[in-house]
């Protein structure tokens, strides 16, 4: 077998850091034609193909840092492309509707706050826009305990997310 391109990391590295805290991350997975409604940076043609037979993609989390914050770029993942056509990819998504919710979080909590979870949950900043009763829209955090294992769950249950001052 001739393989194009291996390139393989922990792709859980950094959620081991954390493991105490948030619980494990939800895999999932997209089969399809390397070329066929394969968009976006997990199914872009990253392998460099070249009429190889096999290629073997393996990451952790994919982040950046952008003036003071870090920015979520992309979950986990295990990518496998077979004869230059057949694309396998196993991605580690958080227990949640949106995964970039779940290792924001677990980022912010790792590499801004020192591993502080009270502040971390305190200060969570993405926001959700929700209309109430009277037709006003309200800013509503994001931040779910249910991505928290359970002993966190229950020591942080009385601390509000996303003071004002963070919500923006």
């Amino acid at each position: 077998i001739y393989i194009s391109s291996l390139n393989v990391k922990k792709p859980l590295r950094t959620w081991k850091k954390a493991k105490d805290v948030f619980v494990y991350p939800k895999p999932t997975y997209i089969y399809g034609k390397l070329y066929d409604n394969f968009s976006g940076f997990l199914f872009a043609d990253y392998h460099n193909m070249n009429n190889k037979i096999l290629s073997l993609r393996i990451s952790d989390v994919v982040y950046k840092w952008k003036y003071d914050d870090i920015c979520f770029e992309a979950p986990p993942y295990i990518s496998l492309v077979l004869f230059n056509r057949w694309k396998f990819v196993w991605t580690f998504n958080g227990p949640l509707y949106n995964a970039d919710i779940y290792w924001d979080a677990l980022l912010t909590y790792l590499y801004i706050n020192n591993k502080d979870i009270k502040k971390t949950k305190e200060e969570y900043g993405w926001v959700q826009y929700v209309k109430n009763e009277e037709g006003v829209e309200e800013k509503i955090s994001c931040w779910t305990d249910d991505m928290l294992t359970d002993k966190y769950k229950k020591e942080l249950k009385d601390v509000i997310p996303g003071n004002e001052l963070a919500l923006h």
